[in-house]
């Protein structure tokens, strides 16, 4: 999910991808003719046979994906760094973010879909259906920064925003914010300098720095 400054976001876009699926090792956005890769996750809870692997490589010569990666998470022979992977560092990665890495997430706060956007294979595929629609109200990015931890609690109880915990989610917000740039948020990131969680402290006070060109 990527946010611009006081822009409103859809929180389900996980409902619709099966993104563990297509970054096995050894070809991690291999598509299919008739499957595209941004569906749902499911599973069966009765024995079967696996399928095949892929027989037929659809993706050609195309690097769509390798070049379009903010993070440069996918290498030339298809394998996935999942260490530089912004779904992986804005979901489940829970400790401080390297600066290097900081600096390449950009506006992307909860996953993100930049290798699905630019798949040709993804023109195929089907509108989500609507019971995969947001049903929470949408946050604001300047907002959030200052989430005590009831609220977060209350709002994200139904969502997987609830997954990246506060400390997670609120670290991701310092860091948009900082790649924002925006001279507005200082008063925002100085308070949250004050925050109970070391993880938003280290990550607001290089926002700041950030703004502020040091």
């Amino acid at each position: 999910i990527e946010l611009e400054p006081d822009q409103s976001f859809s929180t389900d876009h996980c409902g619709t991808c099966n993104r563990c699926i297509t970054a096995c090792p050894t070809h991690c956005i291999l598509p299919n003719r008739t499957l595209v890769s941004n569906r749902c996750i499911s599973y069966l809870t009765i024995e079967l046979e696996p399928d095949q692997s892929f027989s037929t490589d659809h993706c050609g010569t195309c690097n769509r994906c390798i070049t379009a990666c903010p993070t440069h998470c996918i290498l030339p022979n298809r394998t996935l760094d999942s260490n530089r992977c912004i779904s992986y560092l804005t979901i489940e990665h829970k400790t401080e973010i390297s600066e290097e890495l900081r600096n390449q997430i950009g506006n992307w706060i909860f996953g993100c879909d930049v290798c699905q956007q630019v798949c040709p294979w993804n023109r195929f595929s089907q509108p989500a259906d609507s019971a995969f629609e947001t049903k929470i109200p949408l946050p604001v990015l300047s907002g959030d920064l200052l989430l005590d931890p009831s609220t977060f609690n209350q709002r994200f109880k139904k969502s997987p925003i609830k997954r990246a915990k506060r400390r997670g989610y609120v670290r991701n917000i310092a860091i948009a914010i900082g790649n924002n740039k925006n001279k507005k948020d200082i008063p925002l990131l100085e308070k949250a300098l004050q925050d109970d969680e070391s993880l938003i402290q280290t990550h607001a006070k290089w926002a700041l720095k950030k703004i502020n060109n040091e």
